[in-house]
């Protein structure tokens, strides 16, 4: 079994930052400014929450997991796609494609190839090019097709367990709180940090949660089941085109095919 150098380093980190925040609630080593400006931001409460959740994604994921999360952090702020309107100017791209394959088939095939070789599109020229059959290239663009979505939806499944987590370490900090809490008693400061990080970690935890985990789960979704279609459609046009079909039948059949899904 080989030993992953970022895992661990991920580990320690967040083991660090836990512990930093552990310190601070415990009074061992306070260590954390005030905020008089505003009662929601507590830092050990942070650290506490974001410590346990990377260290329970380091342990439980592996380290090619985390460019998902960051890649679904993209989506989330990126443009709302409608798929309709996506589809159509994929029935655009494909005709021009046509036309270019119309001045000169080889040299086309090759130049869309290289252009689009980190995209699905690259994949099916390249197939092309390869002088498989036609039945042959739809089987396997069905198959990169399928490998994409799951690639994608698994992101999806990333973010969701790490939504489920996340009250879980909320409540262990409200824990970590009520402990700190009954060892201080006669001091009302030490009181007072412990029933702020008790409520606050959890505060945290739910709002991670419902506003961010969750809604990056649903909206990487979405955005595999836009692209698995919109592939489906590139793969289909692209044996029209490789066909020579005329350019209204193609655009007749692809539209014809998004009513019957979308």
């Amino acid at each position: 079994m080989r030993i992953n150098v970022f895992s661990i380093l991920i580990i320690v980190f967040s083991l660090s930052i836990f512990t930093l925040g552990l310190l601070e609630v415990s009074g061992i080593y306070p260590w954390a400014p005030e905020f008089k400006e505003t009662r929601f931001l507590n830092l050990p409460s942070l650290f506490i929450l974001l410590g346990g959740l990377m260290n329970y994604a380091a342990v439980t994921r592996p380290p090619k997991d985390f460019l998902i999360i960051l890649r679904a952090i993209g989506i989330y702020f990126s443009h709302g796609r409608n798929d309709r309107a996506e589809h159509k100017r994929s029935i655009d791209t494909i005709i021009s494609w046509q036309n270019m394959l119309k001045k000169d088939r080889l040299d086309s095939l090759t130049v869309l190839s290289r252009k689009y070789r980190n995209s699905f599109e690259g994949y099916v020229f390249s197939l092309i090019l390869t002088n498989y059959s036609y039945d042959e290239v739809k089987i396997l663009g069905e198959l990169e097709i399928d490998s994409r979505y799951r690639n994608t939806a698994a992101g999806s499944q990333i973010l969701a367990q790490l939504g489920n987590a996340s009250p879980a370490f909320g409540m262990l900090g409200t824990l970590i709180g009520l402990i700190s809490m009954m060892n201080y008693f006669e001091d009302p400061l030490q009181l007072a940090s412990g029933l702020t990080v008790a409520l606050m970690t959890t505060l945290y935890g739910l709002v991670l949660a419902q506003f961010l985990w969750y809604p990056l789960s649903n909206k990487l979704k979405n955005y595999a089941q836009i692209e698995a279609y919109r592939n489906k459609i590139y793969l289909e046009g692209i044996i029209l085109i490789a066909k020579n079909r005329p350019p209204l039948y193609i655009k007749d059949y692809l539209r014809a095919l998004i009513k019957s899904e979308v």
